[in-house]
């Protein structure tokens, strides 16, 4: 699969100021939220912040704490600045490639991607086609129906559907009282936020448990349950994920490498939607008429 290099994959990047008196920007704001998060040790007893995007009293106070702490800072100013001592000591462990250049592992400090490669070409779909035995239609069909047709956000961070049944399971329920809305005993769509929201969702639960937070999640172009890294040809669930956040070709190999693992793709090749259907969303498939809509959505590209 990919290897991360400075084309590929970048640290998280703060573009302006966060905290008191600075800009505070949306995007920035997560970053250091979650940087934060992730020094979360250096700085007990505080317990990880939830990741808004919103800098408020909490984020400044845990700036200002992680200021006197780790940075010895005698007069804590609660600002994190680009460049900056402070921004510098929270990405300290960060990991770099050997060229010295910031690469993306999902680690540490390490989780967006300043530039991933959007979009897939006929050439794209094609060849992912002929592997699989099936119409270029029926794989388009599939990334329609699960993602709309692309698999990042404007933010440039991949499509994302965090499931806090799954990350309750595999963290033994152990968050469940403190974290409700992220680790349940039972499948709800009641705590869905949906877009760069459900990223966020997505970071707070990575901050409590990383590897279970990944699992939990479906990833990209054709939401990809995490738990299922290695029937898409990876050896770890941190690999896996890495590449969902560097470039749609990478969904588009994963999910076919899905496919030959499952022999799901006979199904596509048959048009045989409903066992499809049933193989990949689960059985409850029928109630979002996933079956019916891969099929509306094949009849629409063979036009």
């Amino acid at each position: 699969m990919a290897t991360p290099t400075k084309e590929g994959g970048f640290l998280m990047k703060l573009t302006d100021s966060v905290g008191s008196s600075a800009e505070n920007r949306f995007n920035d704001v997560v970053v250091v939220q979650t940087l934060l998060n992730q020094n979360i040790a250096s700085l007990t007893p505080h317990a990880p912040i939830e990741i808004d995007g919103k800098c408020g009293p909490l984020t400044i106070d845990l700036i200002m704490e992680f200021q006197r702490k780790v940075v010895g800072m005698q007069n804590p100013d609660g600002r994190v600045d680009p460049g900056g001592h402070t921004y510098k000591a929270l990405q300290a462990n960060a990991i770099l490639s050997e060229s010295h250049q910031p690469a993306i592992r999902l680690t540490k400090t390490t989780l967006l991607v300043a530039n991933p490669q959007k979009g897939l070409s006929e050439s794209d779909f094609q060849q992912a086609a002929n592997a699989l035995g099936v119409d270029i239609a029926a794989v388009k069909a599939v990334a329609e129906v699960e993602s709309r047709g692309d698999g990042f956000l404007s933010n440039n961070v991949p499509k994302v559907l965090f499931e806090g049944h799954w990350f309750s399971r595999f963290t033994n329920g152990k968050f469940d009282q403190k974290h409700p809305t992220l680790s349940h005993a039972k499948w709800t769509k009641a705590h869905y936020k949906g877009g760069e929201e459900e990223y966020l969702r997505f970071l707070s639960a990575y901050a409590l448990d990383a590897e279970a937070a990944m699992k939990s999640s479906s990833w990209g172009r054709f939401q990809i349950m995490g738990f299922n890294f290695h029937k898409c040809d990876y050896g770890s669930v941190t690999g896996f994920v890495t590449d969902m956040h560097i470039s749609e070709k990478y969904h588009l190999q994963a999910f076919a490498n899905f496919l030959i693992t499952t022999d799901l793709a006979r199904h596509l090749r048959a048009k045989d939607w409903a066992a499809f259907a049933r193989g990949y969303n689960g059985p409850a498939y029928s109630e979002n008429q996933y079956d019916t809509r891969i099929g509306e959505a094949y009849s629409a590209y063979s036009t």
